[in-house]
């Protein structure tokens, strides 16, 4: 299973990254341990699951669109 990130920090930039997991459970336990560990550090970033992986391509959560990275 894979998962896009969205990282949105402080200054409100925003990047994108691709994380794996055994599954969506897995994927949102290392979403959830990013954003804990910004708190922790100070860094104020928010992170957010936008798409996952579905037969090789990566559909959006929200209305389950085609999204390209």
């Amino acid at each position: 299973m894979r998962a896009i990130i969205e990282k949105t920090d402080s200054f409100g930039n925003t990047s994108r990254f691709i994380i794996n997991g055994y599954d969506k459970r897995s994927c949102w336990d290392q979403m959830d341990m990013l954003q804990e560990m910004s708190v922790e550090c100070g860094y104020k970033s928010y992170f957010d699951i936008i798409a996952w992986e579905e037969n090789g391509v990566f559909r959006s959560v929200y209305d389950k669109s085609i999204v390209i990275i």
